[in-house]
C-alpha cells in the first residue's frame, strides 16, 4: 500500500482520524510542510519490523526516574 501525503495542517486537524485509519486498515501516512516530508505515521506493526523502535516503547519496564536521595540539612 502506498503512503499518502499530508500537509501539517491537515495532519494536525484529522489527526484523530488518521490515527482510526491507520489502527483499522494499516494506511500510512507521509507529513509534509512545503512540500518537505517530516513525518511518517505508519501502523505499529510496521515499525516494529524496522526494529526502529526506541527500547522504552517496546512495553519493557523500566523505569528513567531518579532513586529518591536524602537532603542535606
Amino acid at each position: 500500500m502506498a503512503a499518502e501525503r499530508l500537509a501539517v495542517l491537515q495532519a494536525r486537524d484529522n489527526f484523530a482520524e488518521i490515527l482510526h485509519r491507520v489502527a483499522t486498515t494499516k494506511a500510512r501516512f507521509i507529513v509534509h510542510r512545503y512540500g518537505r516530508e517530516l513525518a511518517a505515521i505508519v501502523p505499529v506493526e510496521d515499525l516494529e519490523r524496522t526494529d526502529a523502535r526506541p527500547p522504552a516503547a517496546t512495553g519493557k519496564r523500566g523505569s528513567s526516574r531518579r532513586a529518591p536521595t536524602a537532603r542535606k540539612r
